[in-house]
């Protein structure tokens, strides 16, 4: 790890609160940033649902570890914005709530959803990146489409780099702007998912049952008295980009497999089709610190996700954490991430899918040398995509960046 001094102070404008039960990119990387020496400030979203969070118990979310925790002003919701006419005025009050005092010191802002475009527009610095984390409309309803769309492609021109998360993603920003665009993808924390596998056993290990995380206990009981089924796993929020269809097609198909599908619904019923199918277990909402335990009693890593836009920009993070716990990993979209042996398995047909899982999970019941191999193959390739690897990139990338004085210094002012 490179000890850094504070050479620049970095705003990470973040698309969640920081204690956000799906743990997030921003998050990662802002704690890796600040175990380096710098001065990082985690600037929660100023969204209605995050604020209420923050007033119920503000006394909980002032700091966490040596990154400063920053909530914005409270703001109505973005329709009521909208009609009134105040999503200018609101934003001029968030950007003088952000900007740090920074002494002269250069100030670096990091803004990870389009939500933040008219907020950076009127927010001092020396240097905007864009982390662009998924498509667009990921961060919004349907009824905010069109507004996140135009503020994705304003904050395209506004920033002065732009960083994709996959190489589909960085394409399709090249072909909208004339930014500069770099592609630096997820991560994983490798020894915390490898920690409750064990290497010579695709089952968990001895220590994983003594989790307290409430929303597994049953699950963690289930899995302790069915020792030698089969269980193909799913963690993620359940959105409209997850085939929850195929995942019930696949389950129906595959009798004598589990499947585990953890994770909250954004939008009530995605989840229905999985109802009343036996060998499916709905575990629900599960804190991110009992996710590497809950992987860890999968034999395969499932990533079910619809054809589509999305899913063809996307780097998901469950890639980096299967894979870090030794799992396979069967994915129904072809992805593109920027390391060509990523240990996957594409299949994007539906009985393509069933037949892929079924022969994962005989693989990792037969324990044999050739399944052994491919586990440490996996948790090689989760240990060349750490957290720790991806904030040296992103940090190499802002030093050079400001060494170089390619980037003036911005203000408000700039169109």
């Amino acid at each position: 790890m490179k000890a850094i001094n504070s050479a620049f102070c970095l705003s990470m404008l973040a698309p969640v609160p920081y204690a956000w039960h799906l743990h997030s990119r921003t998050r990662a990387l802002a704690d890796q940033f600040a175990r380096r020496g710098l001065r990082v400030r985690y600037v929660a979203p100023p969204t209605p649902r995050a604020m209420l969070r923050h007033w119920i118990a503000p006394w909980r979310e002032r700091r966490a570890g040596e990154v400063e925790l920053v909530w914005p002003l409270p703001a109505p919701p973005l329709h009521w914005q909208q009609r009134l006419r105040l999503v200018d005025a609101i934003a001029a009050r968030q950007a003088r709530r952000i900007t740090p005092d920074s002494n002269g010191t250069p100030h670096v802002i990091v803004a990870a959803t389009p939500l933040w475009t008219p907020v950076v527009a009127h927010a001092p610095c020396d240097l905007l990146i864009y982390d662009c984390l998924d498509d667009p409309l990921v961060h919004a309803r349907a009824s905010s489409n069109d507004i996140y769309r135009r503020w994705h492609e304003e904050l395209c021109r506004r920033a002065d780099v732009i960083v994709a998360v996959s190489a589909a993603l960085a394409e399709r920003l090249r072909e909208m702007c004339e930014r500069r665009v770099v592609v630096c993808g997820n991560g994983v924390d490798a020894d915390a998912f490898g920690a409750l596998s064990n290497r010579e056993s695709p089952g968990p290990s001895a220590q994983l049952y003594e989790t307290c995380d409430p929303a597994l206990r049953e699950w963690f009981a289930w899995r302790r008295a069915h020792a030698n089924h089969p269980v193909a796993g799913f963690v993620g929020s359940i959105d409209r980009w997850v085939d929850v269809e195929l995942l019930a097609a696949t389950a129906r198909a595959l009798p004598h497999v589990q499947f585990a599908v953890a994770g909250p619904e954004r939008y009530r019923g995605l989840a229905a089709p999985l109802a009343g199918i036996q060998n499916v277990h709905r575990i629900g909402l599960v804190s991110y610190k009992a996710v590497p335990a809950l992987i860890a009693t999968f034999d395969v890593g499932l990533i079910p996700f619809r054809v589509g836009p999305i899913a063809a920009a996307a780097d998901p993070l469950k890639v980096y954490e299967y894979a870090a716990a030794g799992k396979a990993v069967v994915c129904s979209v072809p992805l593109r991430l920027d390391d060509p042996d990523a240990p996957l398995v594409i299949a994007e047909a539906p009985a393509a899918f069933a037949s892929a899982v079924a022969a994962a999970a005989a693989a990792a019941a037969a324990q044999s040398p050739n399944d052994s191999a491919a586990r440490e193959q996996r948790i090689a390739f989760a240990s060349r995509h750490t957290w720790a690897a991806r904030a040296e990139q992103f940090l190499d990338l802002i030093a050079n960046t400001l060494r170089n004085g390619g980037v003036p210094p911005r203000n408000a002012a700039k169109p």
